[in-house]
């Protein structure tokens, strides 16, 4: 027989906690840094070729596989293995806690600490409050929407109006995060929003491209590493993850799509189509101040 032992973690309610303490604590050092690096967007061959790295500096004969929503880990010969099944959601990249983490990680598998309390770091990474608050995750919306909006050749009307989309979105993020049913559908929500706000804006107001602005709003929206992380797992021959990851880009699109097409159709049936207008440029040296704030 093949693996004798199937034990299923059970979740806790904590983001990234290994609710149950495997035996041994190189085990549960392992399998708590595997949930983490899928948390925080490590694509699933990285984090096999972490996990399987772990095991082989811990002394731990390990069988590690990584999909996009789960993690399997089997430890030890095959005739007597114990097998952990962990259910896990795809993570948002957070640069931040990864570098903290592989830190913590280097550590323990150079033998500079012991497994134990390398878990006990991971649980701490984990359970850290976010390094930034909600008004600079406002700020950094309507920063990136302005800045994305010079870059696609928008001038100062644009701009604005970009960056009070990418505040709005901001906002709508921050409200998500506290209500994961409402987090499910943030995206065509947000296309909405961006979409109707460019056509107010772009009514009451005017003198602006009103569509060049609603797509510099969106910008924050496009799912461009999930993209590059599945073409990563597709060309490292993970099929499975890679196709899944892309097709949850393909349904974040989607999302977009819908969202600016109702937005854009229920905003004219209210208050009438926006006419188009063309884009008064910025001079060039502008571009400077773009890339500095994105």
């Amino acid at each position: 027989m093949g693996s004798q032992i199937l034990q299923r973690e059970h979740a806790t309610g904590k983001s990234g906690e290994l609710p149950v303490a495997a035996a041994d604590p190189r085990v549960a050092f392992i399998l708590a840094l595997g949930r983490s690096l899928h948390g925080y967007g490590t694509a699933t061959y990285r984090t096999e070729e972490v996990m399987s790295l772990a095991a082989e500096r811990l002394d731990q004969v390990a069988q590690v596989f990584v999909t996009p929503t789960s993690i399997f880990a089997a430890f030890g010969p095959v005739e007597v293995q114990r097998t952990y099944l962990l259910r896990v959601e795809p993570g948002k990249t957070d640069l931040g806690r990864l570098a903290r983490l592989e830190e913590v990680a280097t550590r323990v598998l150079r033998g500079l600490d012991d497994a134990a309390l390398g878990l006990s770091e991971i649980q701490a990474i984990d359970n850290a409050p976010p390094a930034t608050g909600r008004t600079l995750k406002t700020v950094a919306f309507a920063l990136a929407s302005g800045a994305a909006c010079r870059f696609l050749g928008g001038g100062i009307g644009e701009i604005l109006v970009a960056a009070a989309i990418g505040i709005a979105i901001g906002g709508l993020a921050l409200l998500t995060a506290r209500r994961p049913s409402l987090a499910r559908v943030f995206i065509p929500v947000a296309a909405f929003l961006a979409a109707s706000l460019a056509a107010a804006a772009g009514h009451w107001i005017g003198g602006f491209s009103a569509s060049l602005s609603m797509l510099s709003g969106l910008i924050v929206l496009v799912p461009g590493m999930m993209l590059t992380t599945a073409i990563g797992e597709l060309a490292m021959g993970h099929l499975s993850a890679g196709t899944a990851r892309m097709s949850g880009a393909a349904i974040d699109f989607l999302g977009m799509g819908f969202g600016v097409a109702l937005g854009e159709r229920l905003t004219g049936a209210v208050i009438g189509r926006v006419s188009r207008v063309s884009t008064a440029p910025l001079p060039d040296w502008t571009i400077w101040l773009a890339l500095a704030a994105s």
